[in-house]
């Protein structure tokens, strides 16, 4: 059923999804339309060959979804882009990708409505928009250059949660004496087969509960899942975890890539072992290491089995240092990030902007 534009109107969110890129961008584009929702809004999610699995989930949101037909170099995405939000009239549109350059953030603003772009590492030299959003604990100190207006939405404050994560209550990781030490080893839509394996395979404590949460787009399902099947640590896989935030808040430790994903677990108060599977989540690891919240392993690439063994073992054997790092991420992320974003987005509505200027051609 297509999204009816009502009251506070339609947010219009373009970003992909795949094995290659993960699915952090959608999931975060969930986050906010579920607020937008909330506000009585209605979401579209235009997104350029997206996982069926992943698809069903959005719309099982309430979320219309669409296909643009083309990412980004390619001639017609950002024509489709355009094209629908001023169709459908879109009170907002937000652009989540990092190959949404500065000319597509500068193109959108022929859309007629305000245009919000998310960041995450100011990798591009500039940037054009109404809004820019990085929700990285420490953005505030990043020297972004931007158009004249553009208001920038920096920090912590800011971080993206869907509902359920909202939902679930983080809790103490107080863990009584002689009970099982649950590890979650979650790397999103990364290829799993090959990594899993090599990240645990210094590990040969068979007392420790292993659970392996495997993305809906993860490569090689099987192969894992038949590894799994072999290894002395005897693991759980599940794949598409349809309740994560259960998952999260059984375990007393994560091994995480440092993605959407880390800030959920610092949100629920899961101390993580953070790896770098893209060189774009370096400052999130960084961020949350500052923080205590987490420990930075670096680059998947560079990671050495035996550290993440003797780390695992480490924190295994002191709740005191597990304390205070769940204490310190749900000291970070209040939750509110969402409807904060959502109250910028309609203050731009109200005072115009950029976004706001009359309609004009776009064919690139």
């Amino acid at each position: 059923m297509a999204a009816r534009e009502q009251g506070i109107g339609l947010l219009v969110i373009r970003a992909d999804a795949g094995p290659v890129i993960g699915t952090g961008h959608v999931l975060r584009g969930l986050a906010l339309a579920a607020a937008w929702q909330a506000r009585g809004g209605a979401v579209l999610l235009l997104s350029h060959a997206m996982p069926g699995e992943l698809a069903r989930r959005v719309r099982e949101a309430g979320v219309e979804v669409a296909d643009p037909g083309a990412r980004h170099p390619a001639a017609g995405d950002l024509a489709a882009t355009v094209r629908c939000a001023r169709d459908r009239r879109a009170a907002a549109l937000v652009l989540d990708g990092y190959f949404l350059d500065p000319g597509y953030q500068r193109g959108a603003g022929a859309a007629g409505c305000p245009v919000l772009v998310l960041d995450d590492h100011r990798h591009h030299p500039h940037y054009d928009a109404d809004l820019l959003l990085n929700q990285n604990h420490g953005a505030e100190g990043l020297d972004y250059v931007t158009n004249e207006g553009c208001r920038l939405l920096l920090g912590a404050p800011y971080t993206l949660l869907r509902p359920e994560f909202l939902a679930a209550r983080p809790r103490e990781r107080d863990r009584p004496h002689g009970g099982p030490f649950h590890l979650l080893v979650t790397l999103g839509g990364s290829d799993v087969a090959t990594l899993v394996p090599r990240l645990l395979e210094g590990i040969s404590d068979p007392e420790l509960d292993v659970t392996i949460a495997a993305g809906s787009s993860s490569a090689n399902l099987a192969a894992l899942e038949a590894w799994a099947a072999g290894s002395p640590l005897r693991p759980r896989v599940v794949s598409a975890a349809a309740d994560m935030p259960r998952l999260m808040n059984r375990a007393d430790l994560a091994l995480s890539g440092a993605g959407t994903t880390a800030w959920e677990l610092a949100y629920l108060g899961v101390p993580a072992l953070l790896v770098e599977l893209a060189d774009n989540q370096a400052p999130i690891a960084e961020a949350l290491s500052d923080s205590g919240a987490a420990i930075a392993l670096g680059p998947v690439a560079g990671c050495n089995r035996w550290h993440i063994a003797s780390l695992v073992g480490a924190l295994r054997g002191t709740s005191e240092r597990l304390h205070q790092m769940s204490r310190a991420g749900r000291d970070l992320i209040d939750g509110r990030g969402a409807l904060r974003v959502v109250d910028a987005l309609l203050d731009a509505r109200r005072h115009g902007g950029r976004g706001m200027r009359p309609p004009q051609e776009v064919t690139a």
